[in-house]
């Protein structure tokens, strides 16, 4: 899992290798932050982005280190330092200076994807301990574990933490049953706070500026094994059936290999019924916080990704969810919005479902988005608490 390396490289800046003893903890200064980073990811990235601008304000930025997938790039996006997060020579002469370890948010200790990421994440964990680090869980969502293995594994990985924030109450139980000490927070992107968009960012071609008249729906789509073209192509339908003819389809693609091939079948399935419909070039948006502020200008967004969802609802605008995984089933639930039948096929009496389902959402999104406004402001404050997390830490 780990690519040994003979050499580090660290961007911007080189991190001295690793002592022969380890020093004091209170010489260590800097902040080391895993999770899945680097990977293009829009939900990861916006934790990221939110948990930097929560560090900056006890740490300067140069004693944060990210473990990256991709870490010139986000040492460049986000102005802290970044190494490759497969290469174990860059990561253990970091543990030897650190004062915090913090692996998170999100979901990482899951083996829905694949078991190896719970391995990889209590490892890194492990290793932190080993180092004599404090470790901060941070604002995660514990599961889903199917796997005995996993959940042992995950078990262990949250004991040896010195803090533990979760981000739900099925998470919170979890650590709650291991006989733990947890804070119930919440998503920390409900903290992000939206930034302007790119003076060069234009929709894409076919499309409408914003500030008109006509409809906008976005629709956040991911790969999956459920979803085929039937379901892509009675989506199209049921657009065409509901929406006014100067209604613009834009497709949100939050990671572009998960996302980009089942939007773009939407996209030809939308044109061969005259629907104007695009794919958003994510490219565009250089910062996760900037699609907050494209999230405003939607009327409706219909989808899978929890942060789609996520962000038009702290933005202010309804949603449909597309439950593919419980979280999206949770956030939909908690603030009241409605979620598509996703269990039988296309052929088995779908349409009517979905097209009553979009259709009201639709028509009453006026109440749909008031009424989240309140749960909005809750979960706002919940978020704050992993910020007083780690202002406890760092101001010790």
């Amino acid at each position: 899992m780990w690519q040994i390396a003979t050499k580090s490289t660290i961007y911007p800046t080189q991190v001295p290798v690793l002592p022969d003893k380890p020093s004091a903890v209170n010489q260590r200064s800097l902040v080391v932050v895993s999770g899945y980073y680097g990977f293009d990811n829009l939900g990861d990235e916006a934790i990221l982005e939110e948990l930097i601008s929560e560090l900056k304000e006890f740490v300067q930025a140069e004693k944060i280190v990210v473990l990256s997938n991709n870490p010139s790039q986000t040492a460049e996006l986000y102005g802290v330092r970044a190494v490759d997060r497969w290469r174990l020579a860059e990561f253990i002469p970091l543990l030897g200076q650190a004062r915090l370890f913090i692996s998170g948010g999100g979901g990482l200790l899951q083996d829905a994807t694949s078991p190896r990421s719970v391995f990889y994440y209590a490892g890194q964990i492990l290793a932190a301990r080993l180092a004599r680090v404090p470790v901060l869980i941070y604002a995660q969502g514990i599961g889903p574990l199917k796997r005995a293995t996993s959940k042992i594994v995950a078990g262990c990985a949250l004991k040896m933490a010195n803090h533990i924030t979760v981000r739900d109450q099925a998470s919170l139980a979890f650590t709650e049953a291991l006989g733990l000490s947890a804070e119930l927070s919440a998503d920390p992107v409900w903290s992000l706070k939206a930034s302007p968009l790119p003076q060069s960012f234009i929709l894409p071609s076919g499309t409408t500026d914003f500030g008109t008249a006509n409809p906008l729906i976005g629709v956040s789509l991911r790969r999956h094994s459920y979803l085929d073209s039937e379901h892509l192509g009675l989506l199209a339908r049921i657009f065409k059936k509901i929406f006014p003819a100067n209604t613009v389809f834009l497709m949100l693609p939050l990671q572009k290999s998960e996302d980009n091939d089942v939007l773009e079948k939407l996209v030809d399935q939308c044109k061969r019924l005259d629907l104007k419909a695009s794919l958003l070039k994510a490219e565009d948006l250089v910062k996760p916080s900037q699609w907050l502020k494209l999230m405003e200008n939607f009327d409706l967004l219909i989808g899978m990704r929890l942060h789609a969802l996520l962000m038009a609802i702290k933005a202010g605008k309804p949603v449909v969810g597309m439950p593919y995984d419980p979280k999206v089933t949770y956030l939909c639930q908690a603030f009241k919005q409605p979620l598509l039948d996703f269990e039988r096929s296309a052929q088995d009496g779908l349409e009517n479902a979905w097209l009553s389902t979009i259709e009201a959402a639709y028509t009453d999104r006026g109440k749909l988005a008031e009424g989240a406004s309140q749960t909005t402001t809750l979960m706002q404050e919940k978020s704050c608490k992993n910020f007083a997390i780690l202002a406890k830490i760092l101001k010790s």
